[in-house]
């Protein structure tokens, strides 16, 4: 029972984040994201995978590093508009940002 009712709340809360990913990669943009916040909540993501580690919690293992992943979509993302221009994993070429003039 303990079990079902955390894995519960890791499909919830880990899936959540799925939607906010998919816009991501979608629209090439997380400007929204700060990277004070992204470093924060990575951490403790990192944190908690650890914890769920020592205790032995396949749930708590997994959750975590399914949010780490999704994370670290949206920081390649954010890494992407750094640089001038939309990173997608698994992209070839990065696309150009609308406003980019054309190359001459």
């Amino acid at each position: 029972m303990i079990t079902t009712l955390g894995l519960v709340a890791a499909l919830l809360t880990t899936g959540a984040w799925i939607p906010q990913v998919r816009k991501t990669l979608h629209t090439r943009s997380a400007h929204d994201f700060s990277w004070a916040w992204m470093v924060a909540f990575g951490s403790g993501v990192a944190t908690w995978a650890v914890y769920g580690v020592l205790r032995e919690d396949v749930v708590i293992v997994g959750a975590n590093v399914v949010t780490a992943a999704l994370l670290v979509a949206i920081a390649g993302v954010k890494l992407g508009e750094r640089r001038g221009r939309a990173m997608v994993p698994g992209d070839a070429q990065p696309d150009r940002l609308q406003g980019d003039l054309p190359p001459a």
